[in-house]
């Protein structure tokens, strides 16, 4: 790969990456992905921390909860709350450190592939990820998964380089322990990454040098930003076997065998789960050929591969959304041009006359092929393209500039609604599941007609009608209702 990356214009081509994966990040970045259910309940959070100082949810006036049940972690709360603070309560300023969590995800995967693979994996890998919709649709929403991607990448980085240098050199095991302890308090998904990087080690144990001084100075460095996330995550009346029974199995799934199988049909027959699977075939088979032929294996890569293993694995026992096997997608895209030059060089040993220069060729405009069919698919077919002219984040800012302050709200389970509201005379119902349910105590004062105004999803309005006996709708914000008081 070295040839490509001689060309004057490499330098030019990783810019315009990065000033299209800019482009992209902030673009209608308060529309396009709408804002919705888990992104309510974050940015409550960051603004419980700018303006009261701990994590916290309202539930009515002056009545606050613990946000124990909450899956997602101060490393990319507290950016966000700063931001709150500094430019103010609204979606864009919730939003902006996202924005910017993105772009410090690709110079951090960029920068990793570039040490480990070289210039032109580099690239390749870039072009792979910037155009990938599915980073701007989890990604722009204040939602953990790209802020844990980047402390991940950030901890494989520290790995390759304790690798590098003979697995000495202490600074590199904190590095990667700290950089494994923020992703893992951003988000419990990572907490499989303790275990991939413990299978690697496991895999690789004839070959690695273990200097316990420097695995303790690691265990203490992931220790502390988990402790931290621990001590403000969780207030002194969660129960932590219900909180991890939630974590386990956030939507209340009764029937797992069921779920299991259906979840395991959709790699053969949706989209998404097949291009997941395409890439982390891809993965396999490059990764086997190399064990056959007796290849070094970065332990990094070793890491990787499980952990996007164990996402899978977890992944089957979900809801099925997208997002929970997107951060084993990213990876598989990460390595992909490398697995794929190792599937060509195996094809060119097989066949001498599948030439270097055809199989660099192949390489090049498969990549470039994928890249272009990405960006298709984020200007004109993706979930972001499809609110690229919607209106709604606007239409909800606009209806809550006009409510008086002096009057009461009431959110039922629309937590998204929360942020837009200006004042703190409202009351708030959650359910997560049928048995996470939170403000219950609140639905007296709906049931007695206290609240002046009610904001609830048309589902719920259709669904639960005697509870909202004593209101009558009053308006249409997008999919929600706004009733008034009869």
């Amino acid at each position: 790969m070295a040839h490509l990356a001689r060309l004057p214009w490499y330098e030019v081509a990783t810019g315009a990456l990065f000033l299209l994966a800019s482009f992209y990040a902030f673009y209608v970045l308060t529309e396009s992905p709408p804002t919705w259910y888990d992104e309510g309940l974050y940015i409550q959070v960051a603004q419980s921390i700018s303006e009261r100082g701990n994590q916290t949810l309202q539930v009515a006036p002056g009545e606050y909860i613990s946000s124990g049940f909450i899956t997602g972690g101060y490393p990319f709360l507290a950016p966000v709350a700063l931001s709150l603070s500094v430019l103010g309560d609204s979606l864009f300023s919730a939003r902006l450190p996202m924005a910017l969590f993105i772009l410090l995800f690709l110079c951090a995967a960029w920068g990793f592939v570039y040490k480990a693979f070289g210039r032109e994996a580099a690239l390749l890998s870039l072009l792979l990820l910037a155009t990938l919709p599915l980073i701007y649709g989890n990604g722009k929403n204040v939602l953990g998964e790209v802020p844990g991607l980047f402390f991940l990448t950030i901890s494989l980085y520290f790995l390759w380089r304790i690798e590098a240098r003979n697995f000495a050199g202490v600074g590199s095991y904190i590095g990667a322990g700290l950089a494994a302890g923020l992703a893992v308090a951003t988000k419990p998904l990572f907490l499989l990454l303790p275990g991939a990087i413990a299978l690697a080690l496991l895999f690789r144990f004839r070959s690695v040098s273990f200097r316990f001084r420097e695995i303790a100075a690691a265990g203490i460095a992931f220790a502390l930003p988990v402790a931290l996330w621990l001590f403000l995550q969780f207030g002194v009346g969660d129960r932590a076997g219900a909180t991890l029974a939630y974590y386990a199995n956030p939507y209340g799934i009764e029937s797992l065998g069921e779920i299991i199988l259906g979840n395991a049909l959709r790699f053969a027959t949706e989209a998404t789960p097949l291009y997941c699977a395409a890439f982390m075939l891809l993965w396999l088979a490059a990764f086997l050929l190399r064990l056959i032929r007796r290849e070094r294996i970065l332990l990094a890569e070793w890491t990787a591969l499980a952990f996007s293993l164990l996402v899978l694995a977890a992944y089957l026992r979900t809801a099925g959304w997208y997002r929970y096997l997107f951060p084993a997608l990213v990876l598989a895209l990460l390595f992909a041009p490398s697995n794929l030059a190792t599937i060509l060089d195996a094809l060119r040993r097989f066949r001498p006359s599948f030439g270097s220069l055809f199989s660099r060729a192949l390489l090049i405009g498969a990549c470039l092929g994928v890249g272009l069919l990405q960006l298709y698919q984020l200007n004109y077919s993706s979930w972001v393209a499809e609110h690229y002219e919607s209106t709604a984040a606007r239409e909800l800012d606009a209806y809550f500039s006009m409510v008086s302050p002096g009057e009461t709200l009431f959110v039922y389970n629309v937590p998204e609604a929360v942020p837009f509201i200006r004042s703190e005379s409202y009351y708030q119902y959650i359910a997560t599941t049928e048995t996470m349910v939170y403000g219950a105590a609140g639905l007296a004062a709906l049931r007695e007609g206290i609240p002046d105004r009610v904001i609830v999803s048309a589902s719920d309005y259709a669904r639960e009608a005697p509870l909202f006996a004593r209101y009558i709708p009053a308006g249409q914000l997008g999919s929600y209702l706004s009733l008034a008081r009869k």
